[in-house]
């Protein structure tokens, strides 16, 4: 993989590109380069935390309520086999293969559990709410740049791509049940584009809320969603996960398995 492109990707997003922040811009530091990953058993939550966030478009408005966008997730109760397409698997393949190998090198004896699907799927969200340079990096780290399939244009096909994985693994089942959710948090400092954040929850299947990020009220908030999402299996762990206060946006996205 990339990393110093994903690394600027996720960093690097011009001051221009800030709809607003109640002149946060010119007091904000430089974003923190951080990206983490928690892996506890069979749940795995994932978490990117960027200092800004840019919604293409003119039209921005602030809502003040906490829920801006509800995702609806696929009533899949079955066990059947749902393919991905062979030309989208030949575009995602390498980024998965190499996802998987950089994350495993090096772990020795350890018993490392890692989701590509988690952070490819935040890289999508992560995609859809950027333009310009640091979408063209994104693509390019998850193997979209220059790239049409099917009669798709990159956005398309990303968004195309999302979904179809998604549905594939996604399932309600008894006896075999594998739960996606993804969620993006946004302060209540920051207006974005309503379009941007519809087209978030309907591709990737993506709960969208605002608030004072940061705060012990939208941690509690932001805890019970990833409990909710992982059946309370990681309680213990999530109680001491926490928004720090400058952080105007983040991802979440959880996976949760069950099987008899």
């Amino acid at each position: 993989m990339k990393s110093e492109k994903l690394y600027d990707a996720i960093t690097n997003i011009s001051e221009e590109n800030i709809t607003r922040c109640d002149n946060a811009v010119k007091k904000m530091k430089k974003p923190s380069k951080k990206l983490w990953i928690s892996w506890v058993a069979a749940m795995l939550v994932v978490a990117i935390v960027v200092g800004v966030v840019l919604w293409p478009g003119k039209d921005s408005i602030v809502i003040s309520a906490n829920a801006i966008f509800e995702a609806e997730y696929p009533d899949r109760s079955d066990l059947s086999y749902r393919p991905v397409n062979n030309e989208l698997k030949e575009c995602l393949s390498p980024f998965f293969n190499d996802f998987i190998a950089r994350s495993l090198t090096g772990a020795g004896d350890e018993n490392v559990l890692v989701s590509p699907l988690s952070v490819y799927m935040a890289m999508c969200i992560l995609a859809e709410s950027t333009s310009g340079e640091s979408r063209e990096q994104i693509l390019d780290v998850l193997g979209y740049a220059d790239k049409e399939i099917l009669g798709l244009s990159q956005m398309e096909l990303l968004r195309t791509s999302a979904k179809t994985i998604f549905n594939s693994v996604h399932n309600t089942h008894k006896s075999a049940t594998r739960l996606l959710a993804n969620s993006v948090w946004l302060d209540k400092s920051v207006e974005f584009n309503s379009s941007t954040m519809k087209t978030i929850a309907d591709n990737f299947y993506t709960s969208s809320f605002s608030g004072n990020l940061g705060s012990d009220e939208m941690n509690k908030v932001a805890q019970s969603w990833l409990n909710e999402n992982t059946k309370n299996i990681l309680s213990e762990q999530i109680k001491d996960i926490e928004l720090a206060p400058e952080t105007l946006y983040a991802i979440m996205s959880t996976v949760y398995f069950k099987g008899s």
